[in-house]
């Protein structure tokens, strides 16, 4: 169930009516009948005879006696079976929980203890059944579960409680400021249609960030299903967070280093890429030379045919005398002490 409802259901007692609450279907108000412990899952077949007179019931008990005759579910699903979707695959359906089917189905697939069992006749509104247990699938430990039960919160209105109380907590940190006049906007019937030019006054400061109405009606332009005033808060807090989304350089040292050693990396990047990677492709006549200097060192002395290995070589020896140029126009100091402390280290591991 959506989360708000869940919530609801599983914060009232047994026999209590909760308050009303709201979820994106509507308004709702729910009793709690009773609570019961899920039994995982099962997997069964299950042949169904919808005819639910003494016709019917008479043959669903013919059916039970082959059974007890041994002959095989399979067989006789695919022969007697009025279920058109599955008495073809031999009545298997699809291994499903508790709450799916109706109660006397799921009493009868949850009943069966042994695998390859199955059950007395039964009837439901749909006719007459017969079930037999495949598989058990009882709850998995919450270790094993814990990734698909991540997924879950992540993806429904669950994850909007952590990002709710990261707004809240920057509310507190930060100096908000609404501008009361400039939300008189809210007011008018109009207010998406409102030419740009009649919207620059500050309605919204998040500490030195100055936000026009313009913004905000941009925000609202294809928003319906909410009023203004509370279209205004969701926008408030997207401003929170694109605030922060846009200062945690400067909010959040480890971010800041982190962000520093990605850039650095680019830069790195981009460098060897211009001094190695791209000379040693586009540079005809000096991968040419580098080939006739140590034609020694190769197979052939066609260089079409032992292009790559020499290419290869030559992004070496560019890396190389780059390194080396970048020696000569530095000082390098090393630390001895700190040097032997992570030798020591290293050698340990």
């Amino acid at each position: 169930m959506v989360f708000p409802f869940e919530d609801a259901a599983y914060k009232t007692k047994v026999g209590e009516v909760s308050t009303p609450f709201k979820t994106r279907f509507g308004y709702h108000i729910l009793q709690v009948d009773s609570i019961r412990k899920s039994k995982g899952e099962v997997e069964v077949a299950h042949i169904l005879i919808t005819d639910k007179t003494e016709k019917g019931e008479k043959l669903v008990n013919e059916v039970y006696d082959k059974l007890q005759k041994d002959e095989q579910f399979k067989t006789l699903a695919r022969k007697y079976s009025d279920d058109e979707g599955t008495k073809s695959k031999g009545g298997v359906l699809r291994k499903f929980g508790m709450g799916v089917m109706v109660k006397e189905f799921e009493d009868a697939a949850f009943g069966l203890e042994k695998e390859d069992t199955y059950s007395r006749p039964f009837q439901t509104r749909f006719g007459w059944h017969i079930v037999y247990l495949i598989k058990k699938y009882p709850i998995d430990s919450f270790e094993n579960l814990q990734p698909e039960l991540l997924q879950k919160v992540r993806s429904d209105e669950r994850a909007q409680l952590s990002q709710m109380a990261v707004i809240q907590k920057l509310r507190k940190k930060y100096t908000i400021t609404e501008n009361e006049n400039a939300k008189s906007i809210f007011d008018l019937k109009n207010i998406r249609n409102i030419g740009k030019d009649s919207l620059q006054t500050e309605i919204l400061k998040i500490n030195d960030l100055s936000i026009s109405q313009e913004k905000f009606v941009n925000f609202i332009k294809n928003k319906t299903g909410k009023a203004v005033f509370e279209l205004f808060e969701d926008f408030k807090n997207e401003e929170i967070l694109n605030y922060y989304k846009v200062n945690l350089e400067k909010s959040e040292p480890e971010f800041a280093v982190t962000l520093q050693e990605y850039k650095d990396g680019l830069l790195l990047f981009e460098l060897m890429q211009q001094t190695i990677w791209e000379k040693s492709t586009k540079d005809s006549l000096g991968l040419k030379t580098f080939f006739d200097e140590n034609s020694s060192k190769y197979s052939s002395n066609d260089l079409a045919k032992v292009k790559g290995e020499v290419m290869n070589d030559y992004q070496n020896f560019l890396e190389n005398s780059w390194i080396a140029e970048l020696r000569r126009n530095v000082i390098i100091a090393i630390d001895n002490k700190q040097l032997k402390n992570l030798i020591k280290l290293y050698n340990k591991k």
